[in-house]
């Protein structure tokens, strides 16, 4: 069984042609994690009384 890596695409209709073909031989050992930071949230302000 031949192991397939994930090609550089430059197009949606690339990747939609990509993904519409079977996957199953995808070597997932080529991804690595990815963390993201986001902001955090502005505390909203307090209703004056």
């Amino acid at each position: 069984m031949s192991v397939s890596v994930v090609p550089v695409l430059t197009s949606d209709a690339q990747a939609d042609d990509f993904l519409d073909q079977d996957l199953s031989t995808l070597d997932f050992a080529q991804f690595k994690p990815a963390w993201f930071k986001t902001p955090k949230p502005k505390p909203k302000p307090q209703p004056q009384t």
